[in-house]
């Protein structure tokens, strides 16, 4: 029983008692003096409790800005710079590369490169949703997706600067076959930054899918020279599940730097096939059971999803030049964005309530 907030006070309490043990003995208490009926004291009125001060409203989330000092690994280049590349310099020879889509190697009329991936029958939106995924990426800080911009080629840009070995009339019937021109000839695609020195770091199969899934999990380990590689890993399979990216397992898309100042990196790639409006159950499973391989993220790639709403993408996706006149994602793929982070979000917590935030956002 609560105690009373109003203590008895000593005199109440023996003559409580006193009552108490003569009615326990089976006599008749004490007969009182007679006395004058002691007057009705005046109730004193009591000043009312103050009403408790509202707690403060908390400060809302700043609003989510696109970083403009991101660098590409391993820092040489800015991703602006890139960008400015992708989409402006002259090209100067196209190599067929594609093995399931058509994709070229685009040289420039510099020291960059591009991968080209046009409009084609096959992958009819696969260029703008490459462009999208990177200006997700972006706005949330991940410096390790290589820029992507949409650019326009000539239909004749294309054939007159075929590399030598390719450049005859069969090989130009089918290119042309699967392309996707406007009716004036231009030909839209994704300029994509092609990263020097890619390498197979043995990260999506085998031995080497185990041991990463070992670091990621709460009983696993970090070598001190792996903690950059871990990073980019957790961050890869969040961000598939975001953009609904089933195809990172596959194609070389697991590729990476072997040595950088922060030891091996992982170069997060390939998104033609991310972002569709709606997704099967079948893809979604896919896409979540890779996503829990990690249990452990980086606490400012959490915090930008944490932050991350209709305006911020929209505001992302207006930073491509295109997105004015060709929107990169319909509402429905932002909507399916935004839902699944959501459950992002759900997960990284529910995490977090069981080990705890220091042991859950172990990466900055």
């Amino acid at each position: 029983m609560a105690p009373s907030s109003r203590r008895p006070t000593l005199l109440s309490s023996l003559v409580g008692g006193v009552c108490w043990l003569a009615l326990a003995a089976g006599c008749e208490p004490p007969p009182q003096a007679a006395t004058e009926p002691a007057p009705t004291p005046t109730p004193v009125e009591r000043p009312a409790a103050p009403e408790p001060a509202p707690e403060p409203e908390p400060e809302p989330p700043a609003p989510l800005e696109v970083p403009s000092d991101l660098t590409f690994p391993p820092g040489a280049f800015a991703h602006e710079e890139l960008l400015d590349a992708l989409a402006n310099t002259p090209s100067r020879q196209f190599k067929p590369i594609g093995t399931s889509s058509l994709a070229f190697r685009m040289r420039l009329r510099s020291e960059h490169t591009a991968a080209f991936k046009p409009r084609s029958r096959t992958h009819r939106e696969g260029y703008l949703r490459e462009a999208a995924a990177y200006r997700l990426a972006r706005i949330l800080g991940l410096e390790n997706v290589p820029p992507a911009t949409v650019r326009i080629v000539r239909n004749h840009e294309i054939r007159d600067r075929l590399e030598a070995r390719y450049a005859d009339p069969d090989t130009w019937n089918d290119i042309q076959s699967t392309l996707v021109p406007e009716s004036n000839g231009d030909v839209p695609g994704a300029s994509i930054y092609w990263v020097p020195e890619l390498t197979d770091l043995g990260l999506d199969r085998g031995p080497g899918l185990v041991e990463w899934r070992g670091w990621l999990s709460q009983s696993g380990e970090i070598p001190s020279d792996r903690r950059a590689l871990c990073r980019d890993l957790s961050n890869a399979v969040a961000f598939d599940y975001l953009i609904a990216n089933w195809d990172r397992f596959s194609g070389g898309n697991m590729q990476g730097l072997a040595s950088t100042d922060e030891g091996p990196r992982l170069i997060i790639r390939d998104h033609d096939v991310a972002l569709a409006a709606s997704i099967s159950s079948e893809i979604h499973t896919r896409i979540r059971d890779r996503l829990v391989y990690a249990e452990r993220f980086s606490r400012s790639f959490v915090d930008r999803v944490q932050r991350l709403d209709r305006d911020a993408i929209e505001r992302a996706l207006a930073a491509d030049p295109s997105h004015a006149q060709t929107p990169l994602l319909s509402d429905a793929q932002i909507e399916g964005v935004l839902e699944r982070r959501e459950t992002l979000l759900s997960y990284v917590g529910a995490l977090i309530d069981r080990w705890g935030e220091e042991r859950v956002l172990a990466f900055e």
